[in-house]
């Protein structure tokens, strides 16, 4: 039946481009403007009175449309917030029409009329959202702009559905609709980026400064034409050709940091454009550079569960102090050419990229009982970098556009040092009062207040010593070539009817590798520390260990390092949120020296210091991903009235996957040790993604929109594998992939409803449905015996292990695996956005600017857990039957929400403007959210309610010059997380990070 469908489509669409033909024909296209600033108006609604022809100004302020019959016509100039124009005209067979205006704003006369960017950017985004034919949300560029920002993710989430996870203090990934990052594309201008997670397929986009954007497009409903794997929907960035006029513009700032009260911080971006040869050809080039402090504080506390769950005490307390230094530095070329068939070429390049440099101190009071303290120093480095470049064009030939792209995308993270020292100072006690670690915590304290614990800490670091370190380093690519191919026929059949028709294909070759690495040594377990008195060299030989000058006259006590040496009772400290004390800090320096000269420890005989922890090995993978479309889709406009898109797009993947496993498993503490070996798997899916969207304006200031339309969701990378991971090292631990992994594959249904005009702005109603089936989740189950689950989840153990399973069948285990729900996952949402302005009203009070959204998200997803249930058993002794009652781990399903998705979130932003003065205050607010799910659901991670207030001021100077103050988080709010166990309701404080206040003074020029 579907077929026939497609059948009955297709020739409906012949038909038309056939009766399309039978006229003479010509076109009309030019430019529109602000009569005052003479900036281009974007989205700017340009049609034939009466008739269904028309079109909408792109992102340069440029209007075409084809095949219009000879004849006599109005066009019809309009924008939000403008005055609308007519202007009569006349179109001869086979002619091309230049008709360029301008537009002047709709006031009060007599009024003085002041055009602001706030003004250009709010208009810009309500314009270019009334005449897409998508559901779309839009951040002008204006808009990016006059908001303090810290990256690309946090302009994004000013949107209405869009929340986001944070990292490092700002924004990292955007979240749609309450789907995770990695069930939306990303695309600049069109071309997909590469993920940058190690193993999801989310872009961290922290990594992109939007400061070289020409706008921001979230794309709520996805069309044929783009990418049919974003269940959550497209965001795009989009950039521009080189201007008529030479452009050349500065952003300098200085930043102040009040978490660690430095102003040794920076950003810098710069930009040029400008076009040659009678303006056919345009060039240009960008740059930033970026320095910024994301230090922070945190307070975490650890729970434990006393008998049968009836009460609870604090099983660990630590306080953190994170200094980070986080660089961006980034740059693009742009070149494009005008070709003699009114198209054009287009080359771009981008390259973004973001180094954190951070030293955590960590002070860990083990608990509320003559357990010690610990302290941790961890010295990181990670550096991700993103490449996109493209060649593409738009190019007419035999009646048809044509528009082409062959793109190549990279992303590579690096982790070239993560290496961390813990040292334990253990209780002792004399005379019932301890002499180091901890002393004990009266009872009262047991659940707090934390401060209270503080006191009871001997700080004798003279009887701490280092008990062990480890070094860790990772990698990961990910690199994607695309070719692509779109056609596009327009047809008229009566001066109200017309249309376009348009189809293609893409072919995606992705290839992408992970490792991970890490390297143990357990000082407290090697004996005498100066056995290990020797280096491995590169060349095989071994030699003495050069101790430079802070550690040539080591403390050892019993054969260990104590922590004496490297701080004292003179080192530095600190009080995080002013109540807890933190000593002492060690120096970072010290921490690499030591690294330095431990790292290819060995004794004489070659024993190495740094043992290789084979857990790690068996996180590796690569994967070769060949993803073909092909869509065919056909829009269809009655007069001004109604739009009708509908549409069909087939993906097809092939793909291989490498992995490893463990034929007998790894074990042994603190070295899990084993042979690891590799796999390989394919898989191979194709799936048929109809889509059917609908705008019906039966007003003038009114629109209606509808789509419904199937879209799937590819797993992670390392979901799919042939992998069969065993550790015995503490606990027996299996873990799996799943090379049936399917996708997922939803259902969208959509109703936006848009009201409009020059003084109400934009006010919009959104409601969505989605429902999933085959929703991919990740789970562990414990103390399962056996193989029978893994016999129900087909997965072929057999094939990797001989038929020789390596648990013992009496054995309990954790088993964690990824599968596909046999239940259908569904999200459902409101959203309400307005944007308008204040023109109308009398005084200083019509330069008033305000912009408003929130979101309301619900879902239900049935995932795999496990219990205790209790049973009896019946053994006979002595011949006579004994009853006893036994408990066992059986396997369940739970209704939940997803991950990562907050039930309200929403923006609030209130500007003025005043002559050459500009004033703005933004609210970002998103409620609490589940993070994760624990298998027993008692130990539930909560991201708690966070509220970020900013403010921007802006002064113009000169003609080119202005004067900027941003002030971020001006509330110094905490970001916190909660432990909810959901079985009794107790929510219990994890941790909380603060990051401070932070502000930037700096100037903009544009010559």
């Amino acid at each position: 039946m579907e077929k026939i469908l497609k059948v009955k489509i297709l020739l409906f669409i012949s038909l038309l481009l056939l009766c399309g033909s039978l006229y003479g024909q010509g076109s009309l296209s030019g430019s529109v403007t602000d009569s005052l600033t003479h900036e281009t108006l974007i989205g700017a609604n340009v049609y034939l009175k009466g008739t269904a022809l028309g079109s909408a100004t792109d992102i340069e302020g440029e209007y075409k449309i084809n095949r219009v019959p000879a004849g006599n016509y109005t066009v019809v100039f309009s924008y939000i917030g403008y005055k609308s124009k007519e202007v009569a005209v006349a179109i001869k067979d086979n002619q091309t029409l230049e008709l360029s205006e301008n537009l002047s704003l709709d006031v009060i006369s007599g009024e003085e009329i002041v055009v602001s960017a706030q003004a250009l950017g709010q208009a810009a985004a309500i314009n270019q959202q009334l005449t897409s034919n998508n559901i779309v949300n839009v951040v002008s560029e204006q808009k990016i702009k006059e908001l303090p920002d810290a990256n690309a993710a946090e302009a994004i989430g000013r949107l209405p559905g869009v929340s986001i996870t944070r990292s490092g203090g700002e924004a990292s990934q955007a979240i749609l609709r309450g789907l995770s990052s990695k069930f939306s594309a990303i695309t600049v201008d069109g071309v997909r980026m590469a993920p940058t997670g190690g193993s999801d397929r989310g872009v961290d986009l922290s990594t992109i400064s939007q400061s070289s954007l020409s706008g921001i497009e979230l794309f709520k409903s996805i069309t044929s034409d783009k990418d049919g794997d974003a269940i959550a929907g497209t965001i795009n960035f989009v950039t521009k050709k080189a201007p008529d006029q030479r452009e050349i513009s500065f952003d300098l700032r200085g930043t102040y940091s009040a978490m660690d009260e430095s102003v040794n911080q920076y950003y810098a971006y710069g930009h040029w454009g400008q076009r040659f040869f009678d303006k056919r050809f345009g060039v240009q080039l960008s740059g930033n550079t970026e320095k910024k402090i994301r230090s922070y504080e945190q307070a975490d506390a650890n729970w434990s569960y006393k008998s049968n769950d009836l009460d609870y005490e604090i099983n660990q307390l630590m306080i953190v102090y994170s200094q980070e230094t986080r660089k961006r530095n980034g740059g693009s070329v742009y070149l494009d050419f005008d070709t003699p068939d009114n198209g054009n070429l287009k080359l771009n390049a981008t390259y973004n990229e973001t180094s954190r440099d951070y030293y955590v101190s960590n002070r860990n009071y083990t608990g509320i009982s003559s357990n010690g303290v610990q302290y941790s120093y961890n010295h990181i480095k990670v550096n991700t970098s993103i490449f996109n470049t493209a060649l593409g064009g738009q190019n007419f030939l035999a009646g048809f556009q044509i528009d082409w792209n062959l793109s190549f995308s990279q992303s590579e993270s690096k982790k070239p040092l993560d290496y961390t020292m813990n040292f334990t100072e253990s209780s002792q006690f004399s005379d019932g009062s301890a002499v180091a670690g901890m002393d004990n915590v009266p009872a009262e304290y047991w659940k707090g207040p934390f401060e209270a614990l503080i006191p009871y800490a001997v700080n004798n670091f003279s009887e701490a010593v280092l008990s062990n370190a480890n070094d860790q380093t990772g990698k990961n690519y990910d690199k994607n070539k695309v070719a692509k191919i779109d056609f596009l026929k327009e047809y008229n059949l009566v001066n109200d009817i017309s249309g376009e028709f348009k189809f293609g294909g893409k072919y995606r070759d992705k290839s992408r590798y992970f490792s991970e690495l890490q390297f143990v040594c357990n000082y407290s377990n090697v004996g005498g520390y100066m056995d290990y008195a020797y280096v491995k060299n590169a060349d095989g030989t071994i030699s003495p260990k050069q101790f430079p000058t802070q550690f040539q006259n080591l403390d050892i006590v019993s054969g260990q390092v104590r922590f004496s040496n490297f701080v004292n009772a003179n080192s530095d400290s600190r009080e995080i949120y002013g109540k807890y004390s933190l000593f002492p800090l060690m120096d970072k320096d010290l921490l690499d020296t030591w690294r330095a000269m431990e790292i290819n420890g060995t004794k004489l005989d070659g024993t190495s210091q740094y043992y290789r922890d084979n857990s790690y090995d068996g996180n590796s993978y690569n994967v070769t991903e060949r993803v073909s479309a092909a869509y065919a889709m056909n829009t269809l406009d009655f007069g001004r009235e109604l739009t009708l898109i509908t549409g069909v797009r087939v993906e097809s993947e092939n793909n291989d996957y490498g992995a490893k496993y463990t034929p007998q498993g790894i074990s042994g503490f603190p070295f899990p040790q084993g042979v690891l070996e590799d796999t390989t798997t394919n898989f191979q899916q194709t799936s048929i993604l109809p889509n059917v969207q609908m705008i019906f304006r039966p007003l003038s200031f009114l629109n209606v929109r509808a789509a419904a339309y199937k879209a799937i969701a590819r797993p992670d990378f390392n979901r799919r594998l042939m992998k069969f991971i065993l550790e015995n090292s503490s606990g027996a631990s299996l873990t799996v992939g799943n090379p049936d992994l399917k996708n997922a594959e939803a259902w969208n249904f959509e109703l936006q409803t848009q009201f409009f005009g020059n003084d109400l702005g934009l006010f919009s109603v959104s409601v969505f449905y989605k429902e999933i089936k085959d929703m991919f989740h990740y789970t562990s189950i414990s103390q399962r015996t056996g193989t029978e689950l893994l016999d129900q989840l087909g997965i072929d153990w057999y094939t990797l292990t001989d038929g020789n399973f390596p648990i013992s069948e009496d054995q309990y285990y954790t088993l964690n695996f990824p599968y596909n729900s046999d239940k259908p996952t569904k999200v459902w949402g409101l959203e309400v956005e307005h944007q308008t302005n204040f023109r109308y009203l009398p005084g200083l009070l019509k330069n008033l600017l305000l912009t408003y959204n929130f979101s309301l998200i619900k879902s239900e997803a049935v995932l795999l857990s496990s219990k205790v249930e209790q049973y009896q058993d019946t053994t006979m002794v002595l011949g006579r039957p004994v009853i006893t009652t036994k408990s066992k781990i059986v396997q369940t399903e739970n209704k939940q929400k997803l991950e990562d998705q907050p039930k309200f979130f929403g923006n609030v932003s209130l500007g003025y403007d005043y002559r050459g003065f500009t004033f703005r205050l933004s609210v970002f607010h998103q409620g609490e959210y589940y993070a994760s799910y624990s298998s027993t659901h008692k130990t539930d991670a909560l991201q708690g309610a966070y509220t970020k207030v900013d403010i921007a001021v802006k002064q113009k100077v000169t003609k080119n010059i202005s004067l900027l103050l941003n002030l971020n988080n001006i509330t110094n709010t905490e970001e916190t997380r909660y432990q909810k166990n959901n079985l009794t309701g107790w929510k219990l404080y994890n941790y909380s990070n603060k990051y401070g206040m932070s502000a930037d003074l700096g100037v903009l020029i544009n010559l």
